[in-house]
């Protein structure tokens, strides 16, 4: 009993026991009825289908309207598309000048800013989309512009004279890249509109035709009162002379 002891005494007992088999550390499984509730519940809600389902292969939906001629599909008009389309027709029409310019990115300030710069000199930009304007050159004088044209661009519209001061202002402004235009009747490539305006304006055209006008006039009329001048004077010693004639034959001295 006295070996037991001393025995016993030398077993060491841990405070923990090590445990070779796998815990199972998934959830308990739900009653059934737990389960059918969770699957109701849990069970996903789809969008019923209130077309056609004939509409939903294209293949189908054309055979059957190719069966039915009389209901083919119909492209519904866009009033408002119109309405720009003519608006932009009327502006352009009405326009002598016409510049297509190409915009680097800017805010709405800027923009602002830009537009501002140009009412003051007579010129106007115009805000119409691509498609919009696309229409409205169509069968136009404008049309050979189209190649010029993007959806990014800035269109600038005035009249005949406001050509040189649109120049003016635009080596103000960076932000914008001339890229050709309409000058009256004729289309114009960057250089062309330089070109054009660098020649006077119009009331500095007239004011040099009235000018020679006036001098040609001034001209002619000192050529005919100096011929009138030189006949009357030719005349005058021609009586002179025949008097004298006279005179001498009736023996009457002077």
């Amino acid at each position: 009993m006295e070996a037991f002891g001393r025995l016993k005494a030398a077993i060491h007992v841990p405070l923990f026991v090590q445990c070779r088999t796998k815990f199972n550390t998934r959830q308990i499984k739900p009653v059934h009825l737990e389960r059918r509730i969770l699957e109701a519940i849990s069970q996903p809600i789809y969008r019923e289908s209130v077309e056609d389902k004939a509409k939903t292969c294209s293949v189908l939906k054309y055979r059957k309207y190719d069966v039915l001629s009389s209901h083919k599909p119909t492209v519904k008009e866009n009033l408002y598309e119109n309405f720009l389309v003519r608006e932009a027709r009327k502006v352009l029409s009405e326009s002598s000048v016409v510049t297509v310019f190409q915009p680097e990115s800017m805010n709405m300030r800027r923009k602002t800013v830009i537009h501002n710069m140009f009412v003051p000199i007579g010129v106007e930009p115009i805000y119409f989309p691509y498609e919009v304007i696309s229409k409205a050159i169509a069968d136009t004088k404008l049309r050979n512009l189209k190649p010029l044209m993007h959806r990014q661009m800035l269109l600038v519209v005035g009249k005949l004279d406001s050509l040189k001061k649109l120049f003016d202002v635009i080596g103000k402004i960076p932000d914008i890249v001339l890229l050709g235009g309409v000058f009256g009747d004729h289309i114009f490539t960057k250089q062309g509109l330089i070109d054009c305006a660098a020649l006077p304006d119009v009331d500095g055209i007239r004011g040099q035709f009235v000018g020679i006008l006036g001098c040609s006039l001034q001209q002619t009329r000192s050529y005919l009162d100096f011929q009138q001048q030189n006949l009357s004077r030719l005349l005058d010693q021609y009586v002179i002379q025949l008097n004298d004639h006279i005179y001498k034959n009736d023996g009457i001295g002077c």
